[in-house]
């Protein structure tokens, strides 16, 4: 693959990437909720925090840009900050050392 198209995969995969296969391949057309997946789409795709979950046992992963979320990902280790101040919500912090969250209503 040349170099250009690396760099296209990779900021795609760290801007875009919210669903996966269960084989690992992503899925960069759907957006929304986990919840609002179709049914022939939630047999197919998974968040990707869900794949491999065991992974994510020893070390808190971070990262944004997944609104409609709202900050739930079912395991503590991985947190979700986005929830939608633009839309309206609030925007989320994480306290590091307190290891606790300040929200502001949008």
């Amino acid at each position: 693959m040349p170099d250009q198209d690396k760099l296209r995969y990779t900021i795609s995969a760290l801007t875009r990437m919210r669903f996966c296969s269960p084989l690992g391949e992503l899925d960069f057309s759907q957006k929304g909720s986990p919840s609002l997946l179709d049914q022939s789409m939630s047999k197919s795709f998974i968040p990707w925090f869900q794949l491999a979950p065991k992974r994510f046992d020893k070390n808190k992963w971070i990262f944004g840009h997944w609104a409609s979320l709202m900050g739930e990902t079912g395991n503590k280790n991985i947190i979700a900050l986005d929830t939608g101040f633009v839309w309206g919500n609030h925007f989320t912090l994480l306290d590091w050392q307190t290891q606790s969250f300040i929200r502001v209503d949008a």
